[in-house]
């Protein structure tokens, strides 16, 4: 797994054997896979592989993410905990992230939600309280953009196309 998520560090070729190991090490800390360092792809499970993904891809600490359907395919439990990396990401390291999806449940927890350092772990926000980070509803229809705004605004949208998609 070492060299499947120091990949972009080794190609680069200009860091230390030390500061790879270093960084491989976080980025697998970070996603909660620090034992995995040792095993190959084909010995992990999907979850487990999307989460090697994330690592892969903060190793470089990006200042934007892209994530396209992180969650498809998955069970409900693994899909939220692939939302807890997505926030806390965002949340610890400041990181913008565009989030491709068809599963509101995955946006409207990112837009519910934050991540507590203290507790390591992803909480709701206060009621009436607003996340940090901003955050922005996209909805295509067609090939344009038929929706551009925060989540109080798409719950009041009085488009019935929207209104049926997100109830």
């Amino acid at each position: 797994m070492r060299e499947n998520v120091a990949f972009r560090l080794l190609e680069e070729g200009d860091v230390s054997e030390e500061e790879v190991n270093q960084r491989v090490r976080e980025a697998l800390s970070f996603v909660e896979l620090e034992r995995t360092i040792d095993m190959f792809p084909s010995e992990l499970s999907g979850g487990m592989r999307r989460r090697v993904a994330i690592a892969r891809t903060i190793i470089t600490h990006p200042e934007v993410l892209l994530y396209d359907s992180p969650t498809g395919g998955l069970d409900p439990v693994t899909s939220n905990t692939i939302v807890e990396l997505v926030v806390k990401q965002r949340d610890v390291y400041q990181t913008s992230s565009l989030l491709v999806t068809h599963r509101l449940q995955d946006a409207f927890t990112m837009a519910t939600h934050y991540f507590d350092r203290a507790e390591n772990k992803m909480k709701p926000l206060p009621p009436g309280s607003r996340a940090t980070v901003p955050l922005c509803f996209l909805i295509l229809r067609d090939g344009r953009i038929i929706f551009d705004g925060d989540l109080q605004s798409l719950r009041e949208t009085r488009d019935e196309y929207i209104r049926e998609y997100i109830s």
